[in-house]
Parts: C-alpha cells; structure tokens; sequence
C-alpha cells in the first residue's frame, strides 16, 4: 500500500494490520493505528466498530462488512474467478465501491473516502443463514 501518500483525513483513524506497518518505520502518523493494538478485541467485533473497511474482494471480509453493515472498498481481483460474483452480492447488500489498486492514494480516492464515510447504510440487512443451509443439505443424506 502506498502508504507515503496515504489521505490524512479530520477525525479518522486508520487500523492497519501489524504486517503493513511494520517496514514503515519512517511513517510516523498518529492516524495509523496497528490492529495488536486492539488484541483483546475479536476480529469480527473490531470489523463491526469502524465506519468503513478496505479490502480484496474476498469472501470473509466482503460477507462480514455486508452483516455488520459497514460501508466498504474492495481492491478490485480481476483475475480472481468469483470475482464478478462476489462484486454483484456484495453492491446488491452492502455499501460499496470496487477500485483498482493504483487508485489508492490519489486524489479522487480521498474523495471516496470522504463520501463512503458519510454515506447512510441503505440496504436492508441480511441475516448469515449458510451453517443451518448446509445441515439441512447434509441432513438429506441420511
């Protein structure tokens, strides 16, 4: 990530896996914050508690941004073969823009930013049903 370029925004903090801070020690921002800094805090419970996420399309961020109902940045994987699939679940549910990884750190990412961190949640919820779907599939072969 280019992180000499990262937007500095009023009021917003960024958490930041351990990993990706860890050869920036010449970055010194009271806005990045390392994720071991909440290790008493369960992942999916600091997901929960930000006001947006960035990620790669994937299916465990994705799906966990789309239950908790924070908006998302998804790095676009255009040779990923879900990706497409994945892209239309989640602008069907969730609150989310797709971007392609050198947009990061310019100056219309900052306004995107700006807006997703803004912007009201207008998707109604879903509910996480996949466990009780595959025991009823499994059920059926005995």
């Amino acid at each position: 990530l280019p992180l000499d370029s990262w937007p500095c925004l009023d009021g917003v903090h960024w958490i930041f896996p351990d990993a990706a801070l860890g050869g920036a020690s010449h970055i010194d921002r009271r806005d990045f914050l390392r994720q071991s800094l909440f290790k008493d805090l369960r992942y999916i419970d600091l997901l929960a508690s930000v006001q947006l996420v960035l990620t790669k399309t994937g299916y465990g961020t994705q799906t966990e941004a789309v239950l908790n109902r924070v908006p998302s940045i998804c790095i676009e994987r255009l040779d990923w073969p879900e990706h497409e699939y994945l892209r239309e679940w989640h602008e069907e549910h969730g609150e989310v823009v797709f971007v392609d990884i050198k947009e990061i750190g310019t100056k219309p990412f900052d306004g995107l930013l700006s807006d997703l961190l803004s912007k009201k949640w207008t998707k109604n919820p879903i509910s996480a049903t996949g466990a009780d779907e595959a025991a009823n599939i499994t059920c059926g072969y005995f």
